[in-house]
């Protein structure tokens, strides 16, 4: 059973005491993420905010209006998604990782509309990305269950949502791809070698 830490502050994992780079990180520095895919520190801010909030709907907690201000469209987005999908989830924020390698999935989806299945749910703002179905591919590989269903939920300022699925066989490889230039990297910059293989 591996130990996976997490710093939110400089966005760092650590398994059993060594650190490893995050999915997105790996998927960075394979090429895959360039700069113009990031959005400006407001709009990371925010994104903070909209997953906290999402958060607390997800496990029933109080929300009061001072922690949905600049965010009231993408909430209402978020509300009006789960009454028409009603999802139930396997895990909220689940701290995902394997051997030189980690990752936080939004959410691990074990109900849809009713019906039981396992999936991988992102939760994002603004526009859709190629990146993003690398993304779930990631998470969905260091899930422990096998995963069936892929999606990114985009929460839209005007109270819409999009739901993409993700089903293309080349975002698996595309992940893979960017954990085998990460861990030749690592090789060459480490003696130690722990991340020469999977768990």
């Amino acid at each position: 059973m591996l130990t996976v830490e997490f710093d939110p502050v400089a966005h760092a994992y650590r398994v059993d005491g060594q650190p490893v780079a995050s999915v997105t990180q790996a998927l960075a520095r394979a090429g895959y993420i360039t700069a113009g895919d990031f959005y400006t520190e407001a709009g990371r801010r925010l994104g903070i905010q909209l997953h906290e909030v999402t958060e607390r709907i997800d496990r029933r907690l109080r929300i009061s209006d001072a922690m949905i201000v600049g965010i009231e469209g993408e909430v209402a987005a978020y509300r009006r998604f789960l009454n028409v999908n009603k999802p139930r989830y396997a895990a909220i924020e689940a701290m995902l990782a394997k051997r030189g390698i980690a990752g936080r999935a939004d959410r691990i989806v074990r109900q849809w509309q009713g019906r039981p299945l396992t999936g991988v749910l992102e939760l994002k703002r603004g526009s859709c990305a190629e990146w993003h179905g690398y993304q779930t591919a990631g998470y969905a590989f260091l899930c422990e269950q096998p995963i069936t269903h892929r999606w990114c939920l985009h929460l839209r300022p005007d109270g819409t949502y999009r739901l993409m699925p993700h089903s293309s066989p080349m975002d698996r490889y595309k992940f893979l791809d960017a954990i085998y230039q990460e861990r030749n990297r690592v090789r060459i910059f480490s003696r130690t070698g722990v991340f020469a293989t999977n768990a």
